[in-house]
């Protein structure tokens, strides 16, 4: 995508190792913020939000200080949202669900790691633009914020679950939980 735009290979690179090392700050930074009072659930919205303000940052970039912006904000909030993941799955879900759903995640994942970049170069060969990708990115890390944000009572302890207050989402949850551990 950078070399697309007229950046060097060496540019590219360096952008690229930059980004994982602000994922490890990323990593640090915000869990460590969980420890001292943060709830979780805020730190993976501010991980998703800082990953949405990347994209639009990437989209609109011609120069290389809004690369390098891009870079740093992406690979924090991407070192965040790794982070509190598994936080997430044992908050809301429990212990006895933490394995299935972590590796189900994990799956989901891994799979889609190496097809990203696939479907984001063939949209790029069939429109000669990564904006229809970029976008895609955009509208996805905003279903991901409103959903986090919408998710409050998974843990079997919390108070609304003992009061069957639940949303959709979270009675279709349990239901597929209850199914596998049937299975």
């Amino acid at each position: 995508m950078l070399q697309d735009q007229g950046f060097s290979r060496t540019f590219a690179a360096a952008t690229l190792g930059t980004m994982s090392l602000m994922s490890a700050l990323g990593r640090l930074i915000l869990p460590a913020l969980t420890d001292r009072g943060l709830p979780v659930r805020f730190a993976a919205i501010i991980g998703f939000a800082l990953q949405l303000a990347a994209v639009i940052i990437i989209l609109v970039a011609r120069q290389e200080w809004m690369i390098w912006l891009f870079v740093v904000i992406f690979g924090l909030g991407w070192g965040t949202s790794i982070t509190t993941k598994s936080i997430l799955v044992a908050n809301y879900f429990g212990a006895a669900s933490m394995g299935t759903l972590y590796g189900t995640m994990n799956l989901v994942s891994n799979i889609g790691f190496p097809l990203g970049p696939l479907a984001a170069g063939l949209v790029y060969d069939a429109t000669k633009s990564y904006t229809p990708w970029l976008m895609t990115l955009i509208v996805t890390f905003i279903i991901g914020i409103v959903l986090k944000a919408s998710c409050s009572c998974f843990s079997p302890d919390h108070p609304c679950r003992r009061s069957q207050k639940w949303s959709m989402w979270q009675r279709l949850v349990a239901q597929v939980l209850r199914r596998w551990r049937a299975s």
